[in-house]
């Protein structure tokens, strides 16, 4: 499912409806600038902490999508409850376009999520699990899997990471279960995620690049960068949504032939002997 993916993850707070209406413009215009990655369909989901949600799609451009009235429907659901808030723009590869359920985001009782990527052995993979089906859209293999990967009404990280490791293509996946709606969980695979934190609001931003948000926040102070570990997967409490709750890291699987995981890895481990001097020096200081 190729297209742009954006959203809000809520920690606990009590917010004043002032404060709400100023982080759902925010959420709105970086809806509205992830539509060129995605023109074809537009869709939102928010969810409340008793599991509680609501969802809206179309097959429509985001500028046109937010004048409806589901639109807005979706976004005065949003309260002190509200555990995510995410939305998806869609550029239709082949599937069915009319057919709304492979619109985003997707809904696999009890797994509502959103993929950006795609996927080349999908009708493999369907097969070989043994996999319902109901849309037409390789995304709907992953939450199958995540509700296959399902621990008391939690996705565990272990079984899902299982499952995917036959996947070929690209994956970015923000996914949560309605029986366990306190908790995100966000695979990045190898596609661009950027995440902004916003410890006063306690709010944290996610979308395919840092401009997108970037131009939402218009210049408000306090958005600090996060940054999100290719091959990683993390779980972000509404407790407490500055930290994630459990973070893997360089988890490899068989995603596209020939990306350069060892370069990833070299790098990645090149930054952290770094900070690590930097901080010896510090203490010698």
């Amino acid at each position: 499912m190729c297209g742009g993916l954006v959203g809000m993850m809520f920690g606990k707070k009590r917010r004043t409806p002032e404060e709400r209406e100023h982080l759902k413009g925010i959420f709105t215009r970086t809806l509205l600038a992830s539509e060129e990655f995605g023109p074809f369909a537009t869709g939102i989901a928010c969810v409340h902490t008793d599991g509680d949600y609501r969802i809206f799609k179309r097959p429509m451009g985001a500028s046109r999508f937010v004048k409806q009235r589901g639109f807005r429907e979706v976004m005065d659901f949003v309260d002190n409850k509200t555990t995510i808030l995410m939305a998806h723009t869609r550029k239709c590869l082949g599937e069915k376009l009319g057919n709304n359920a492979n619109n985003h985001p997707m809904l696999i009782p009890p797994v509502l999520g959103t993929h950006l990527g795609f996927l080349y052995n999908t009708e493999e993979l369907f097969e070989q699990y043994g996999l319902p089906r109901v849309t037409d859209v390789d995304s709907e293999l992953l939450l199958q899997m995540a509700v296959r990967s399902l621990e008391d009404g939690r996705i565990s990280r272990e079984r899902f990471l299982e499952y995917i490791r036959p996947c070929h293509g690209q994956i970015l996946m923000v996914m949560v279960s309605l029986k366990d709606p306190e908790n995100t969980l966000i695979f990045k695979g190898n596609c661009s995620l950027e995440q902004r934190l916003h410890v006063h609001h306690r709010v944290r931003m996610y979308a395919p690049l840092d401009i997108l948000m970037e131009h939402a926040i218009q210049g408000e102070r306090l958005w600090h960068k996060v940054r999100t570990h290719f091959a990683s997967i993390s779980v972000h409490k509404y407790e407490d949504i500055r930290w994630p709750w459990a973070y893997h890291s360089f988890v490899k699987f068989e995603m596209d032939p020939g990306w350069p995981w060892d370069e990833y890895e070299e790098r990645e481990k090149a930054r952290q002997e770094a900070r690590e001097r930097l901080k010896s020096e510090k203490g010698e200081d």
